[in-house]
């Protein structure tokens, strides 16, 4: 969805709070972008150009009309979102009648937009994070290491934490429908999220059929407790009955990918659903395979 959509969006949900009064949204350059009058869509609204010139809001009275071409009477005030100008907002009427009602519809649509490009930033961070797993697990890391690094600094990623990978695999063999194993998937991501298993310096992402974890385990000899504490809770809260393997710690970036395949390797030893590489009897097992 464009800027032009999601504006228009705005303009059609809050004229209806407001008694149709109509509502433009103009861009940056002083054009409108969004209206309840259609006909004026992409034209040009000089009372906008000037809230973008001056960052004042601009009344126009109906005496002052002809001074302002593309504008009728009414307030407009310019959009801050994130301590950025984005564009300006007006709203048509006798600028003594629609002053305060003005104010409650920039605020509202500052907010709409500030929720979408939050919004936006998570599904970007989230994006490049897989990217960034694609590239740690698959191929050959140290000849990407400055795409990596790249990547990692834009997310604001340290890459040298020490991490370890953690692998899930849903048991339900009933699950074979990629839609309804993609969303149990995401339900798991979602729970592990809000209940920070997972915080914003780990790499995490959805591949295939596994659910792929970079995590920095913050102290030595509970990595047990934590993979029993996340099935439990998964199984608890999500109703999905899971199989964890973690991998251990290996310095540089390459480790990321021999920590990924010690875990997907113990995912396919014996019949415990919980294995650790640091387990003694695990190790055994993984070394005799």
């Amino acid at each position: 969805m464009n800027l032009h959509e999601i504006a228009q969006k705005i303009v059609d949900a809050t004229m209806e709070v407001i008694d149709n009064r109509n509502i433009n949204i103009m861009d940056c350059d002083g054009f409108i972008i969004a209206s309840g009058e259609q006909s004026r869509v992409n034209t040009y609204h000089k009372g906008a150009d000037d809230v973008i010139k001056s960052d004042k809001c601009i009344e126009i009275y109906p005496e002052q009309v002809k001074d302002y071409p593309g504008a009728k009477e009414g307030v407009n005030m310019p959009i801050n979102v994130l301590g950025k100008r984005i564009g300006v907002v007006g709203v048509y009427g006798h600028p003594d009648e629609v002053r305060i009602v003005a104010k409650l519809v920039k605020r509202s649509v500052e907010l709409t937009f500030e929720q979408h490009l939050i919004s936006e930033q998570v599904k970007l961070v989230k994006d490049l994070k897989q990217q960034i797993i694609r590239k740690l697990i698959y191929g050959q890391p140290e000849k990407n290491e400055e795409e990596i690094l790249c990547l990692c600094k834009i997310i604001g990623i340290d890459i040298k934490k020490k991490r370890c990978a953690i692998i899930l695999e849903l048991i339900e063999s009933t699950v074979e429908d990629s839609l309804k194993l993609l969303k149990a998937m995401n339900n798991i991501e979602s729970f592990l999220i809000d209940h920070r298993y997972i915080d914003e310096q780990d790499f995490s992402a959805i591949i295939n059929r596994y659910y792929i974890i970079f995590k920095e385990i913050p102290a030595i000899g509970n990595e047990q407790q934590i993979l029993n504490r996340i099935s439990q809770d998964i199984y608890q809260n999500c109703g999905y009955q899971v199989k964890i393997a973690m991998g251990s710690f290996h310095q540089g970036i390459s480790g990321y990918q021999k920590s990924y395949w010690e875990a997907k390797d113990l995912l396919k030893i014996g019949d415990k659903p919980i294995k650790n590489i640091a387990d003694l009897d695990m190790q055994v097992e993984y070394l005799l395979r």
